[in-house]
């Protein structure tokens, strides 16, 4: 089955907004209401009232690789998120070739990601 099949089938995903896949979590399907939600976060952030943990996507991660700080790099206190953002960003972000054929494996750029998506998604 397609993962967009998978998604479909979810009980009121035509309304946007289900409950999971963790505890205490809603997974929103509506660009509008996931533009509004992401929209809070970094203001929220900021102010104490919302903290990221462990979640990437529909994925919960467990602290095994990170044991030191218990958390993946987007649960970070922000100050601790800010020290190491350019760190990962120069080392995770290399690859980017603007004007290069990519195929994923040495390059990616926004051509490839498109076409991977349409391929995975269309």
């Amino acid at each position: 089955v397609a993962l967009i099949d998978w998604y479909w089938s979810l009980p009121s995903v035509s309304e946007g907004v289900v409950l999971g896949p963790g505890p205490n979590t809603k997974s929103y399907y509506s660009w509008y209401k996931t533009y509004d939600q992401l929209s809070q976060w970094g203001p929220r952030i900021q102010n104490g009232t919302f903290k990221r943990y462990n979640e990437l996507g529909v994925t919960i991660q467990n602290d095994l690789v990170w044991p030191e700080v218990g958390t993946i790099g987007l649960g970070l206190s922000n100050t601790d998120h800010a020290f190491v953002r350019p760190f990962l960003g120069n080392a995770l972000d290399k690859a980017r070739n603007s004007n290069a054929e990519c195929d994923g494996s040495s390059c990616w750029n926004m051509k490839w990601l498109r076409k991977v998506f349409r391929e995975r998604l269309g």
